[in-house]
């Protein structure tokens, strides 16, 4: 588990301290890192399921999200995040998004181990925003959208459109797990749960802050899946989604550690 502490511009890739450890490869994918322990007894009667084959997810909620006064999307008159009176923390795709209170930079934070690039940015008189990604010579420029919901698409200039949530949070104590540490996590919560160790585990991001994870074996030439859990990243709360019955994964935090060693 990390925790957001105070974040220092740098002209290179960072660790942002500031989050609970996590693994991805974006929205749709799954990630097989191989996290796994010896198996500790006979595996119990497995459920297959192909190792990209969705479950259905039950996503729980990450943040709640401040809702705008207008009633339609619009792009903000001057450009810039209006970071102050809405949030300090966005999640983006597959990064969450720091925004420094003086209004000149911040930091990212991926999905997947919680490293990522600080980054400055200013405002344009066209109403862009030009983003310093890392280095100074090293600028993408986006336009920001307002939506209904509180949300913000951010239309990048290499034609990337990205949705950003705001996180309503306090940026120094913001925590959350990364999917490498959340297979850890599944590991032991399965082990605690049935007494039984599967070989691997491969995690999958979602929208709305949660992480799908799959504990399988390979048998035979083929993928037998033990287990497939959607957890929210921040509160490690979720669902089974092979039982239906919701999960708490809390009191196995600190399987987290285990990511790094």
């Amino acid at each position: 588990m990390r925790k957001f502490t105070a974040l220092m511009i740098a002209s290179a890739i960072v660790m942002c301290t500031g989050c609970r450890a996590n693994t991805s490869e974006g929205a749709g994918s799954l990630t097989d890192t191989s996290a796994s322990a010896a198996d500790t007894s006979t595996a119990p009667a497995e459920t297959e399921k192909a190792p990209t084959e969705e479950p259905e997810k039950t996503s729980t909620a990450e943040e709640n999200s401040t809702v705008s006064e207008s009633g339609t999307s619009e792009k903000t008159p001057d450009g810039h995040f209006d970071i102050e009176m809405r949030s300090a923390i966005w999640r983006g795709v597959d990064s969450y998004f720091v925004f420094y209170p003086d209004g000149t930079g911040g930091c990212t934070m991926s999905f997947e181990n919680g490293t990522g690039v600080a980054f400055e940015y200013e405002a344009n008189p066209d109403g862009s925003t030009t983003f310093h990604m890392g280095a100074a010579d090293n600028s993408i420029n986006s336009v920001a959208v307002n939506n209904p919901d509180g949300t913000m698409s951010i239309e990048w200039s290499d034609g990337r459109t990205e949705l950003f949530t705001p996180v309503n949070a306090n940026a120094e104590e913001f925590t959350f797990y990364t999917n490498q540490e959340l297979q850890y996590i599944a590991l032991a919560y399965y082990q605690a749960e049935t007494g039984y160790t599967p070989q691997y585990s491969g995690v999958r991001t979602n929208d709305g802050g949660t992480a799908t994870i799959q504990l399988y074996d390979e048998t035979d030439g083929h993928n037998s899946t033990s287990a497939w859990y959607t957890i929210d990243r921040v509160t490690l709360t979720g669902t089974d989604d092979i039982s239906g019955n919701t999960v708490d994964m809390t009191a196995y935090a600190d399987a987290a550690q285990q990511a790094y060693q």
